[in-house]
């Protein structure tokens, strides 16, 4: 069976519930977040852009979550789990009337 692709908020998650744990450098967050270089560079920019990472330097060049990206973690955590609650209650639904 396919694994279906991921969307741009998954992947987008991905990388700051990554950022979250502990700083990466973009080589970590490629292969930590299953993306090829040229789509991680693209979705870190994004990320630095709207202000829900930040790089911070030392003995290298690492990205770690802002409190804006922990919030948006956190808001984005609670709806996939209120989806996975509508959805196990539209299944029971749909069970009683099979």
């Amino acid at each position: 069976m396919r694994k279906r692709r991921r969307t741009r908020l998954e992947i987008i998650a991905d990388i700051l519930s990554l950022v979250k744990r502990k700083r990466c450098n973009i080589t970590e967050i490629i292969y930590k977040a299953n993306l090829n270089s040229e789509r991680a560079k693209r979705y870190v920019d994004f990320l630095l852009s709207k202000e829900l990472m930040e790089v911070k330097r030392g003995s290298g060049k690492f990205y770690v979550i802002t409190a804006r990206g922990v919030e948006f973690v956190k808001d984005y955590m609670e709806l996939k789990e209120l989806e996975r609650s509508l959805l196990r209650r539209l299944k029971k639904i749909e069970d009683f009337l099979s």
